[in-house]
């Protein structure tokens, strides 16, 4: 009963403090304090100013690295794919018009999409979109099994390549 507890008490700590992020992080937050200028945040369309960006770290505890050093712009093209079963080969290889419906479901699911790049064969999972605390999925279903370019924002980390989606363009 007790772990049943802490976990529930973690789990309500998780929501209030995605709620209060979400308060805070707003797509369009207020005008800046005069003489205030907001902070821009990279890869967004949102400004939060310094008030905010307090407010934000009081409520994790700890300072936020407001310009992430490992961003970079990037553009991709290549084949959107369901990264499980391109990587694990579950179904196949995983791509092209034959996996198409198979993808598909897997993105409706919540599986995550991503991109094949076409030159090298990178795969970079598409994490997240222009939109605050919102992922890529909804913005790449109507491109599964398509040949697309994605500009964006690349982070690296451990082996892994993620991208902030900003602008799908479909090459014909």
């Amino acid at each position: 009963m007790t772990s049943k507890l802490i976990c529930s008490s973690g789990l309500i700590s998780a929501m209030l403090s995605l709620a209060l992020q979400q308060a805070v992080l707003s797509a369009d937050p207020p005008a800046s304090p005069a003489g205030k200028t907001p902070t821009k945040i990279p890869g967004s369309s949102g400004r939060v100013d310094e008030s905010r960006w307090k407010q934000l770290e009081a409520m994790m505890g700890r300072k936020i690295n407001r310009k992430p050093h490992n961003l970079e712009p990037i553009k991709v093209t290549g084949e959107i794919i369901d990264i499980w079963c391109f990587m694990s080969e579950t179904m196949g290889p995983g791509r092209g018009e034959k996996h198409k419906a198979c993808a598909t479901a897997c993105g409706h699911g919540g599986m995550p999409l991503g991109i094949v790049e076409e030159k090298t064969g990178n795969v970079y999972v598409a994490a997240k979109s222009p939109e605050p605390y919102k992922g890529c999925n909804e913005m790449l279903l109507p491109y599964v099994a398509q040949k697309v370019t994605l500009e964006g924002f690349v982070a690296r980390k451990g082996g892994c390549q993620v991208l902030r989606v900003q602008k799908v363009i479909p090459v014909k």
